[in-house]
């Protein structure tokens, strides 16, 4: 696995706030935009409202694919992170730190944190409105940016090892 590749994805997960989740259930695909928080162990994290259908669709099937991209590059020069993983509504001995986590990311100043307050009985099972949920990346994909040859498919998997080892020596 290229270095370079392994930089790239790492600093495109980290460089970005928002993923798009695509989920399916039926044969039917859904795709939803959505806030991330991720860890050390590249385990995504969110919080939707249980209603939603791709959290309909992830009770009836987990396995998830996600995109990371930049849609500010120009079409010759965008790049992409495709992520394989298993999504489940987070277990609630982690509701409370995660919850905590998310707000001050999502609202970094404390006044706009308390404007969009979200308490705990909002996010618990069963009857909180929201849910926060994991991912658990499987796979990572992204394009090999050391090919030469552009007639062929350049998609290649990440190796995950090196990317957490990226992402632990940046933070």
């Amino acid at each position: 696995m290229s270095r370079a590749n392994v930089e790239k994805t790492v600093s495109l997960i980290l460089g970005n706030e928002y993923l798009s989740l695509a989920t399916s259930k039926d044969d039917k695909p859904w795709s939803s935009p959505i806030f991330y928080l991720l860890d050390q162990d590249l385990n995504f994290y969110f919080s939707s409202p249980r209603s939603t259908l791709h959290i309909k669709h992830i009770a009836a099937n987990p396995h998830v694919s996600l995109s990371i991209y930049d849609s500010h590059d120009h079409p010759d020069d965008v790049d992409w992170v495709k992520i394989d993983g298993v999504a489940q509504e987070l277990p609630t001995a982690y509701t409370e730190q995660v919850l905590d986590w998310y707000m001050k990311k999502r609202y970094p100043d404390e006044q706009q944190r308390l404007q969009n307050r979200i308490v705990l009985e909002d996010v618990m099972p069963p009857n909180g409105a929201h849910g926060l949920y994991v991912i658990q990346t499987k796979a990572i994909f992204t394009l090999d940016i050391t090919a030469e040859d552009f007639s062929i498919d350049r998609r290649v998997i990440v190796d995950l090892n090196q990317v957490r080892e990226r992402m632990a020596a940046t933070s």
